[in-house]
């Protein structure tokens, strides 16, 4: 249902793109690999702080 608007008014190859972004960012998001970015963590979302907010 949360994508359903999407899936309606945007055409499907920015739709599927999207999606896949989406897949790669969680990915990385809730990976244990990466442990300190350094300057990066002032701009972008990391997986340090997400651990925090698990």
């Amino acid at each position: 249902i949360f994508y359903l608007p999407l899936a309606v008014f945007v055409p499907p190859s920015h739709f599927i793109a999207h999606h896949q972004f989406n897949l790669i960012y969680q990915l990385w998001i809730h990976t244990t690999v990466i442990d300190d970015l350094g300057p990066l963590e002032l701009v972008f979302n990391t997986p340090k702080h997400h651990r925090v907010h698990h």
